[in-house]
């Protein structure tokens, strides 16, 4: 009964973070779900509570976030991805809890380059030294144009 998607941000995703199991008192799983910016929270707790043989005890909501793509720093920051590498910015939507929810209009702006392997947060972590000095020029700009 959680089940949606948005055109925005995807499909819902869920995340079983910690399963426990005691024979003389059950078992408790503490979920991770993060929903389409388009979708109510009351609902996926709704839905939650619907589960046969299964009891809520406790719900924590931390809202989706998301900036427009005609936000001027959206804006921004695409044009300056473009310039620098000559390549179409493709905006993306992660299910991550970045810094960017910090700010009211903020939006994770990493330096993963198309054809290389995502190893952010994964053992013995990388980037090649071009993509390192890549990304240092791509920031250097965006803070520049939007310093402006």
């Amino acid at each position: 009964g959680i089940d949606c998607r948005d055109d925005i941000s995807g499909e819902l995703t869920l995340n079983v973070g910690r399963l426990q199991y005691e024979q003389e008192k059950g078992g408790e799983a503490h979920i991770n779900i993060r929903y389409p910016v388009t979708e109510e929270s009351g609902r996926v707790k709704s839905g939650l509570s619907q589960i046969q043989g299964a009891r809520l005890i406790s719900f924590k909501d931390s809202k989706p976030h998301h900036v427009a793509k005609d936000h001027e720093l959206i804006k921004t920051l695409q044009r300056v991805y473009e310039e620098q590498t000559g390549e179409t910015a493709q905006l993306i939507s992660i299910g991550g809890a970045t810094y960017a929810r910090s700010l009211e209009a903020g939006v994770a702006f990493g330096p993963l380059f198309p054809g290389r392997p995502d190893v952010a947060h994964q053992k013995d972590e990388y980037m090649e030294i071009d993509d390192l000095l890549k990304a240092v020029s791509i920031y250097a700009q965006a803070i520049y144009e939007l310093a402006k």
